[in-house]
């Protein structure tokens, strides 16, 4: 069972776009300067947004942008409803890949490894 394919092609398209500014650590953040910056998972969880899937309710006290229920929001993985939505394989909000002959979580590939938005679209493309 793969991802849902149209939901894998708008992600793939929003990480290639050059839209999102890549962060670290957390789905998203907002910046001093009021711009933005998005984890991989991000980017989906901000798409589904757009789709109108699940909703922002604010940041907290660290400027991490709040996803889905305002009282218990999504910060580091996307929500249930995301995941539902993106198909993602066994529900699991941060799946994983094979990179250089290891097995990766997307989140680490994008927070420890470091890879950029277009390297982990091409993963993505790959194997989910």
């Amino acid at each position: 069972m793969g991802m849902n394919p149209e939901v894998k092609e708008l992600w793939v398209k929003a990480l290639e776009s050059g839209e999102y500014k890549q962060g670290r650590a957390v789905l998203a953040r907002v910046q001093p300067d009021g711009s933005e910056t998005y984890c991989c998972l991000g980017v989906l969880t901000q798409e589904a947004v757009k789709a109108g899937i699940t909703q922002r309710c604010g940041t907290d006290e660290y400027d991490v942008v709040l996803y889905g229920d305002a009282l218990a929001p999504n910060t580091a993985l996307p929500g249930t409803e995301v995941v539902e939505w993106a198909g993602l394989r066994d529900s699991d909000p941060n799946p994983y890949v094979f990179y250089n002959g290891s097995s990766y979580a997307l989140s680490a590939l994008n927070d420890s490894l470091g890879l950029n938005f277009k390297q982990i679209a091409a993963l993505i493309r790959e194997q989910l």
